[in-house]
């Protein structure tokens, strides 16, 4: 809509003749769009009938000294204007003045359809629903205050009275209900303005309510706060009032006049300034000049007001100020003026007033104001000015009567200097600038459109550029997606680049910010992705001209041809200054492993980081648990000699940055730095000093060298890659799926093992003396030690600055860990209270920051738990979702038991196996369940849970084990399960909480713990008719023996048999699997597997059809990672515990 072209601008503003500040912005938008577009259609549509456009254009000239053009300006008159009235709905007013302005907004675009929609008198909802129904409309509102606010939901609480209207409204059951629909309403408000594309606010206190309520609902934006919505101050008469009250040495003096100009109603709070006037008053016996109150206003008739002025009369004579105070209704604007010009000091009573043009006017008039400390007059109006106070702020009757005597205790010369100054300050106020800000916002608006209609018409082949949509289909056009194909013939060819580009409130007179998703390895581009193109350089070659087309060309010719001129990163830089040749290839491949790491995202949604040196680039996606402020990756060194990634968590981090005896400074609280000072240390041995679970990889740039390591037992997921296309090249990925694309050679990173790339090897550091399962250990079994030890384990992991839980099953594992979690938790809550907050009492830890485990054993964290959380999750009357519920209620949890179906269940296999990487039965069946357990989690606000996982082949707690024909085979077993811990429970654990960025920690795999009970004899463990599977576990937690001691379970969860997980969900969830599977794998299937499967033949049709899921989204290479759980000295190819004869017999016969 440029100044010659025709277009209409649609203003919906169903009173716009009541003459009020809302009223003066309309007239003073339209004029300014008036001249700015002279051939632009006005429309307003309106709820006034039998509006005369002449009669309405003169008294706006008069009233408001606004000059408005009849030819352009026309009226679309509404006849539902009474559903958005209040008196339509004495109850739920918000909601119905709302839904009742959808009504209005539809008949308004029945009539005519604008080319752009603005709302100039507060309906969200109505601009929402156009944006609704016309996606593509560009939409405006200019917010005058918030239909709801942060502030009026925390008003019912208020106890003082001061806050509004409503305060203190909130108690009862009535004031409970206010609560919740109040909260939804705000919901529903949140959802509508988030649709608006352009929003105004006429002040800093609107815009930040604004902001808070609509921008978390604005899925596509990635602008700021400040982008999101404008300040735009409402036009004020400052002109006219600077113009009639002279401001001089020699102006007549000002009485001793305190004048409050407001509507008299309750919200503008006249009685705290009768109060405050009533306590300045009487401060002294006499005065030499006695002060004089004076309150003006409107009063409606047949309304309220009325009874409010009658009883502040009463207050006034009951205050003994009668005599001083005069009340004035509906005075005309000249004796406004009169006062104006007599008064010393101006005031404002009212609780977070959205803006208070009357303020701006008592400034303008010389008189200085002291304000209520909150809303538009604390942070816009009365605000130092040229380094000095142009008024005061006050909160309560001694503030004000206060501010008053400072006033008054002020020279003559010291006035008069406020008084100009806070004239000179309200410039900003005037009619000027505000049209020169309405045009500047509006042209934003209108040029966006035209860009989109001119990038429909005519844009270059292979690229795209669009507004983004959000999931509710609303076109956003402040954000666009934008994609920049690489050039043919250069290295970027085949490339489509994908960009976001930003329009700032000041567009088009400043530039879009461009930025690549995810960040590209280019001298011009910053590390943010942000690119640095001189046309987009608002100080050199940006003009208000340049399309998005010329943009995008630009950009495409910076990836081949790079501006040394411009430098933005300082690693692409200097390798392209060093070898030009070599920089396409190095940007291409960072581009590639960008891409590549993007696949991991759900592991770590809080950061991503990437770092580059010579020819090694590291990638990693954050989940924030320790360090949360301070950690993120990867992490370099002082000279950026040493750079690290890791997965994981260094339990002993605290104690190992104590013991280190190199030189090294910190840069981070993360538990996971202490790596690159062990390094330095210990070279390649540097993994076994560590206790925790982890996988990483560090690169020495003085060395060109790459170390990566993983835990002894694999609890994190890891894995090694290698591609015959860049056969010197090794990739590491948490996940397969980073790796898939680029590698034709991927193995599981072997747990305890680390890889060093000057040898090329893989070498194992994790050798302890169980590991030779032809060693059998003879050392008898100590009960108070195994308790000891494992409690000790459960300690180390509650290392968390972020809210943790408790996977708890039901089954004796993970309520032994809940048990153990949840005394922790009351010890720390008690030493808490007796230490002054610090959870150890030990206070050079807390000034450090640190958390963890100290060498005394003593943890040190800053997440307290009123209660610990727990969560299950089964099919309804599943059997450990019961026991569950009552290890929780025995504990003293904050549960949560959540149930499933058998549909969620299959609809999510899909999901399972993409995360999980396998097509193992027993991993996927149990893996389900936790998978969607863990996206409930994340919804709680939980990251870490605790878990039981590796007590089972410790212990032989698997019901097969009852089948060991002797202790040697016994131990041999429960070696083998340990080692193999990283191809099922592990991966189970690790990849179905990360699939909604949770990380799981297990206290069973502690190495202490492992060296100990690996080593009982194994005689102990075996099960005999006396001893039930893992009794000296069970045994070690019995405490009938020790009446001073707490019981740590219930006897029957204690002494209860081993569910598998898969079973214990609910039996019914096994058989829908075996019957789903029946279903679509056909028996010629089975008789014809797949040739590429090799021997790896699936032997049931369950398991064909988990592989069949497993090929669609991983291509063969992928296949030789899994493994298959099958059960020892059983004939059952069903890995479920129920297909064990054992189980079978104990429920036949549950009274043997």
């Amino acid at each position: 809509m440029k100044a010659g072209r025709n277009g209409i601008v649609g203003f919906f503003h169903p009173f716009c003749n009541a003459g009020g500040g809302g009223e003066r912005v309309l007239w003073a938008a339209i004029a300014a769009t008036q001249r700015q577009w002279p051939n632009a259609i006005c429309v307003v549509y309106t709820g006034d009938h039998g509006l005369n456009k002449p009669v309405l254009v003169s008294t706006v000239k008069d009233r408001f000294d606004i000059s408005l053009r009849p030819e352009t300006l026309h009226f679309i008159h509404l006849t539902t204007r009474n559903l958005v009235l209040a008196s339509t709905y004495p109850r739920f007013t918000l909601l119905g003045q709302s839904l009742g302005s959808l009504v209005l907004a539809y008949e308004a675009v029945a009539i005519v359809v604008p080319d752009i929609f603005i709302d100039t008198m507060g309906y969200a909802f109505a601009v929402a629903f156009c944006k609704l129904l016309f996606p593509s409309l560009p939409t405006a509102a200019y917010v005058h205050y918030p239909t709801i606010s942060t502030d009026m939901l925390s008003s019912l609480d208020d106890s003082t009275g001061q806050k509004g209207v409503n305060a203190g409204l909130g108690s009862g059951w009535r004031g409970r209900a206010k609560k919740q629909y109040w909260r939804l309403f705000a919901r529903l408000y949140s959802l509508a303005g988030s649709r608006i594309d352009l929003v105004m606010c006429n002040s800093t206190w609107t815009r930040n309510h604004i902001t808070a309520l609509w921008k978390p609902s604005r899925s596509s934006s990635t602008a700021s706060s400040s982008d999101f919505a404008s300040i735009v101050y409402p036009p004020c008469p400052v002109r006219e009032l600077s113009a009639k009250i002279s401001l001089g040495p020699s102006s007549p003096p000002r009485d001793h006049l305190i004048l409050y100009i407001a509507q008299f109603r309750q919200e503008k709070n006249h009685t705290l300034i009768l109060r405050s006037f009533a306590k300045y008053l009487h401060s002294r016996p006499s005065w030499d000049k006695p002060p004089v109150l004076v309150l003006i206003g409107s009063v409606r008739s047949n309304s309220p007001d009325e009874k409010h002025v009658y009883n502040l009369r009463l207050l006034a004579r009951e205050l003994k100020i009668n005599a001083a105070t005069t009340f004035i209704c509906d005075a005309p604007f000249s004796l406004i003026t009169s006062y104006l010009q007599k008064a010393s000091i101006s005031v404002n009573g009212m609780w977070n007033e959205h803006f208070g043009i009357g303020n701006v006017e008592a400034l303008a008039a010389g008189v200085i104001p002291v304000v209520h400390r909150s809303g538009g007059p604390w942070l816009d109006i009365v605000v130092d000015f040229e380094g000095q106070p142009i008024g005061y702020h006050a909160q309560n009757e001694e503030e004000y009567a206060a501010a008053f005597q400072k006033v008054y205790g002020l020279d003559e010369q010291q006035r008069l200097e406020m008084r100009q100054r806070g004239r000179r300050s309200v410039a900003r106020f005037s009619d000027e600038v505000f049209a020169q800000k309405w045009v500047q916002h509006l042209d934003r608006l209108i040029k966006l459109g035209e860009e989109r209609k001119q990038w429909r018409k005519d844009h270059p082949f292979g690229f795209y550029a669009k507004p983004v949509r959000g999931a509710d289909g609303v076109v956003d056009l402040k954000t666009w997606e934008v994609g920049v194909p690489g050039r043919e013939k250069t290295i970027w060819e085949g490339g489509l680049f994908k960009l976001t580009l930003v329009f700032p409130d000041e567009y088009p007179t400043k530039p879009p910010k461009c930025k690549f998703v995810p960040p590209l390895f280019h001298p011009n581009v910053y590390p943010s992705g942000t690119v640095c193109l001189s046309i987009l350089n608002e100080e050199e070659a940006w003009k208000p001209a340049i399309t998005i087309k010329q943009i995008l060309l630009g950009i495409q010719e910076l990836l081949n041809e790079p501006n040394p001129d411009s430098p933005a990163q300082a690693e692409a830089y200097n390798l392209f200054k060093k070898d030009r040749a070599a920089h396409p290839s190095v940007g291409a491949f960072k581009a590639k492993a960008l891409e590549c790491v993007k696949t991991l995202r759900h592991r770590g949604p809080d950061w991503s980081g990437n770092w580059t040196g010579n020819n090694t680039i590291l990638c990693h996606e954050r989940l924030s648990i320790v360090g949360v402020d301070s950690g993120s990756q990867p992490i370099v060194n002082d000279d950026s000699t040493l750079a690290l990634a890791v997965n994981g968590e260094i339990y002993n981090h605290k104690i190992l940055r104590k013991v280190s005896k190199v030189p090294y400074n910190f840069k981070t609280r993360s538990d996971c730095e202490i790596i690159i000072p062990l390094y330095l240390q210990y070279d390649v041995d540097a993994p076994k000093q560590l206790d925790g679970m982890f996988s990483f990889v560090l690169y020495d740039k003085t060395q060109d060298r790459v170390i990566a390591a993983r835990d002894p037992i694999g609890i994190t997921s890891f894995y090694l890659g290698r591609s015959t296309t860049t056969p010197g090249a090794v990739f590491f990925a948490s996940e397969l799926k980073a790796l898939k694309d680029v590698c034709d050679n991927i193995i599981a990173f072997p747990p305890g093992h680390v890889y060093d790339s000057k040898t090329d090897k893989l070498t194992r550091y994790f050798e302890p003396t169980w590991w030779d399962p032809a060693r059998v250990p003879s050392t008898p079994v100590d009960y108070k030690l195994i308790r000891r030890t494992l409690e000790r384990s459960v300690l180390k992991r509650l290392m968390a600055e972020v809210p943790y839980g408790v996977l708890l099953s039901g089954g004796l594992d993970s309520s032994l860990v809940a048990s153990i979690a949840q005394r922790e938790s009351l010890r720390q809550q008690a030493l808490s209270k007796n230490t002054n907050g610090l959870t150890n009492g030990h206070k050079d830890d807390a000034d450090t920051g640190l958390v963890g485990i100290d060498s005394d054993n003593e943890l040190t964290t800053v997440t307290k738990l009123p209660k610990l959380n727990s969560f299950s999750i089964g099919l309804p009357g599943a059997p450990d979702s019961k026991a569950a519920i009552e290890v929780a209620k025995f504990l003293g949890t904050n549960h949560h038991a959540f149930e499933f179906t058998l549909e969620e269940g299959l609809d999510a296999l899909s999901d399972v196996i993409y995360h999980l990487e396998t097509y193992d039965v027993t991993t996927i069946r149990a893996s389900t369940p936790m998978y969607l357990l863990s996206r409930k989690i994340k919804a709680m606000g939980v990251k870490m849970v605790l878990s039981g996982e590796g007590s089972d082949e410790i212990f032989g707690g698997y019901l097969y084990f009852h089948a060991a024909p002797n202790k040697e085979e016994f131990h041999r077993e429960t070696v083998r399960r340990v080692k193999n811990l990283h191809l099922a429970d592990c991966l189970r654990a690790n990849k179905s909480t990360s699939a909604w960025g949770v990380e799981a920690r297990v206290p069973f795999l502690d190495k202490q713990f492992l060296e100990m009970t690996m080593n009982i004899d194994p005689a102990e463990k075996m099960i005999t008719p006396d001893r039930i599977e893992k009794y000296i576990l069970r045994k070690a937690f019995d405490t009938s023996d020790e009446p001073d001691t707490k019981p740590y379970l219930p006897d029957n969860i204690l002494w209860r048999q081993k569910e598998q997980f898969s079973d214990g969900v609910g039996y019914g969830w096994i058989d829908a699997l075996k019957d789903t599977a029946d279903r679509v794998i056909t028996d010629e299937m089975m008789a014809n597997p797949k040739a590429e499967w090799g021997d790896d033949i699936p032997d049931t049709k369950e398991a064909y059809w988990y592989r069949l899921m497993f090929d669609q989204q991983f291509p063969p290479t992928c296949a030789s990672t899994v493994s298959r759980w099958t059960p020892t000295w059983s004939k059952q190819t069903d890995p479920s515990g129920r297909a064990i004869a054992t189980h079978q017999a104990s429920y036949d016969n549950p009274g043997s």
